[in-house]
C-alpha cells in the first residue's frame, strides 16, 4: 500500500502592503546611483567661466569685469559697447585663426590672453583712442586723401589704356605700373625679362599686393615689446595673410565692385530708382493733361513753382542753421581750405571732361557746364570749407558708425555663427560679364536726366564711368595706395616727412618725401659723405 507524501504546512500570509503615499519621495543626490533623503545644498555660482561671453572666456578667463582693460579709453555707454564689440571681434579672430589649430597640440589656454595683453592691446589701444578723441585725421583722409587717390587712379588708368591702344605696352597692368610703380605691388607669378635693363617683370600673372610688403607692414604695425618671437610670428601671419591678403584678394576683382554697386543701387529696372519714377510720373502727367482745362494747367504749374521755391527756402534755412552750428573759422584748421577741389577732381576725371587721355572726344557742352560748376563752388567755397567738415564730424564720425563698421566686419569675416564661412565661389566669366552688364545698365538708370544729357549722352559714356575698376592689376594699385594712406593716417609714426632739397640746376622747389622710420634719405647720405670729405681735406691741410 503506497504511503502518501507528507503534507507541508502553508506559509503564513504576508503583512498588508503600505500605500505609496506613505513612502517618502527620493531626494536628488550629488552622487549618481544612490538615494538620499538629505535635501540638496543651495546652488552656488561656479568659478568656471562657461556662462561668460566669448571674449571673457578666451581673453580674460580670470579677470573681473571691473579689471578688464579698455581698448578705446573714454567714458559713456557707447564707448563701453564699442569696447565690448571690439573684444568680441578680436576673440573671434583669435579663435578662428589660432585656437583652431593650436588646441590640437596642447590644452594650454594662456596663449590667447598673452597675445592680447602683449601684442594686440598695446598696438590697438593708442591708435583707437587717438582716433576716438580727435577724429580730424579720419576726416582729412575722407575729404582730402581718398578723393586725391581716386583722381590719380582714374587718370593713370586712362593713360595706361591709351598706351595700350598705340602699342607702347602689351598689357594695361604693365602700363599702369610703369606710370605708377608702387613698392607695395608686385606680380604674383611670372618670369623676369633678362634683356630688360629696368627689370620689368613680363609674362603670365597679374599685379597684387606683395606678400613681403604685407608681412613687413604687419611686423611694423605690431607693438614692439619683449613678447616671445612665436607670439609675434603668429600675430604677424594672422594680420598679413588672413586679414590684409584675404580681404584684398577679393577687392582686386572687378565683379566684387559690380556686385557691391548693385547691392546698394539695386537691380536694373528697380521701380524705386528716381529715373524710373520720373518717367512714370511724366507719362501719367502727359496722359492726364489732355483732359485738363487751361486754368487747371496754369494752377498746376504755379503750384509746382511754389513747391520748388519752398523747397529751396527750407534748404537754405537748414544750410544756414548748420553753418551757424559749425566751428568758427578761427577755431577750425586751415587744412580744409578748398576741400572741394579734391572732390571736384574726382568728378572731372569720372565724367571725362578732359577727354580721358585722348580716348574720348572733348565736348564744349560738358566743359562749359563743368566750368560753371567750378565757378559756383569757388564762390561758396568758404561756406563749404566750414560746413562739409562739420557734417562729417556730426553725421559720419560717430560711435554709431563705428558700431556699424564693427558689425559689418564681423559679418563679412565670420558669417557662420562666429566662424569663418567657406570661401565663396568666384563667379564664372559669363557671370562676371552679366554682373558688369547689370551694373552698367543700373548706372544709366540712376543718373539724373540733365547730367546724362550733358556729360554722358551715349551708352558708351556710361560704360566708361565704370571702366577704371575693370582691371584687377589696376585695382591692386588702387588698394595699395588706399592701404598706405590709411595706415599713415592711423599711425603717423610710420610715415615721416623729410624735406628733400633740390639742386640749383633743376630750379625745382622743395618737395616732401615719405620714408619708413629707421632709413635715411638720399640727401642725408650725400650730406654725410660731403662732410666726411671736407673733414678729411681739413685734416690733410693741417
Amino acid at each position: 500500500m503506497p504511503v502518501p507524501p507528507p503534507q507541508t504546512a502553508r506559509p503564513p500570509p504576508l503583512p498588508p502592503r503600505k500605500t505609496t503615499q506613505t513612502v517618502p519621495l527620493r531626494q536628488p543626490s550629488l552622487n549618481t546611483g544612490t538615494a538620499s533623503t538629505v535635501p540638496a545644498p543651495p546652488l552656488v555660482r561656479s568659478r568656471s567661466p562657461v556662462h561668460l561671453p566669448l571674449y571673457r572666456r578666451l581673453l580674460f578667463p580670470l579677470d573681473d569685469v571691473e579689471k578688464i582693460p579698455k581698448l578705446v579709453i573714454g567714458d559713456g555707454d557707447e564707448v563701453d559697447l564699442i569696447n565690448e564689440r571690439l573684444h568680441n571681434l578680436i576673440a573671434l579672430a583669435l579663435r578662428s585663426y589660432i585656437l583652431s589649430w593650436y588646441a590640437r597640440f596642447t590644452r594650454d589656454r594662456s596663449l590667447l590672453p598673452s597675445i592680447y595683453s602683449t601684442i594686440i592691446r598695446p598696438t590697438l589701444s593708442p591708435i583707437l583712442t587717438e582716433i576716438y578723441t580727435s577724429p580730424d585725421r579720419i576726416c582729412d583722409f575722407l575729404l582730402l586723401d581718398l578723393p586725391t587717390i581716386l583722381t590719380l587712379h582714374i587718370r593713370t588708368y586712362w593713360e595706361a589704356r591709351a598706351a595700350v591702344g598705340v602699342g607702347l605696352v602689351g598689357d594695361i597692368g604693365d602700363g599702369y605700373h610703369a606710370r605708377l610703380p608702387l613698392l607695395c605691388v608686385s606680380r604674383s607669378t611670372g618670369l623676369s625679362d633678362e634683356g630688360s635693363e629696368v627689370g620689368i617683370v613680363v609674362g603670365g600673372g597679374r599685379y597684387t599686393l606683395s606678400p613681403l610688403y604685407l608681412s613687413t607692414l604687419s611686423s611694423t604695425i605690431l607693438h614692439q615689446n619683449k613678447e616671445p618671437d612665436v607670439q609675434r610670428l603668429m600675430a604677424r601671419e594672422v594680420l598679413a595673410r588672413s586679414i590684409f591678403a584675404g580681404v584684398a584678394k577679393r577687392m582686386y576683382e572687378p565683379w566684387f565692385w559690380y556686385s557691391l554697386f548693385l547691392k546698394f543701387a539695386g537691380e536694373p529696372g528697380d521701380p524705386s530708382s528716381r529715373g524710373t519714377q520720373r518717367r512714370h510720373g511724366e507719362s501719367k502727367d502727359e496722359g492726364g493733361a489732355r483732359g485738363k482745362k487751361i486754368d487747371q494747367i496754369v494752377w498746376d504749374h504755379v503750384a509746382s513753382i511754389l513747391s520748388v521755391l519752398w523747397g529751396i527756402w527750407r534748404m537754405a534755412i537748414s544750410v544756414m542753421a548748420l553753418y551757424a552750428a559749425s566751428p568758427a573759422p578761427s577755431e577750425f584748421r586751415t587744412k580744409h581750405a578748398r576741400c572741394m577741389d579734391s572732390i571736384l577732381g574726382v568728378g572731372r576725371e569720372t565724367t571725362g571732361v578732359d577727354g580721358r587721355a585722348g580716348l574720348s572726344a572733348k565736348t564744349w557742352r560738358a566743359r562749359l557746364a563743368w566750368s560753371v560748376i567750378e565757378i559756383l563752388v569757388t564762390l561758396i567755397g568758404p561756406v563749404l570749407d566750414r560746413l562739409i567738415p562739420h557734417l562729417f564730424h556730426v553725421h559720419v564720425l560717430t560711435p554709431r558708425t563705428s558700431l556699424r563698421l564693427i558689425d559689418t566686419v564681423e559679418k563679412l569675416l565670420f558669417p557662420l555663427d562666429g566662424y569663418p564661412g567657406p570661401s565663396p565661389i568666384d563667379p564664372t566669366p559669363d557671370e562676371a560679364a552679366d554682373l558688369k552688364a547689370k551694373a552698367e545698365k543700373r548706372l544709366g538708370e540712376i543718373i539724373p536726366g540733365p547730367v546724362r544729357i550733358i556729360f554722358c549722352p551715349t551708352p558708351t559714356d556710361v560704360v566708361r564711368i565704370l571702366e577704371p575698376i575693370s582691371d584687377p592689376s589696376c585695382n591692386a594699385h588702387l588698394i595699395g595706395m588706399v592701404l598706405d594712406c590709411l595706415i599713415a593716417t592711423m599711425i603717423p609714426d610710420l610715415a615721416i616727412g623729410n624735406t628733400v632739397l633740390s639742386s640749383d640746376a633743376t630750379n625745382g622747389t622743395d618737395a616732401e618725401k615719405v620714408i619708413f622710420p629707421g632709413t635715411e634719405s638720399p640727401t642725408e647720405v650725400v650730406s654725410d659723405h660731403d662732410l666726411e670729405e671736407d673733414l678729411a681735406e681739413a685734416l690733410g691741410d693741417g
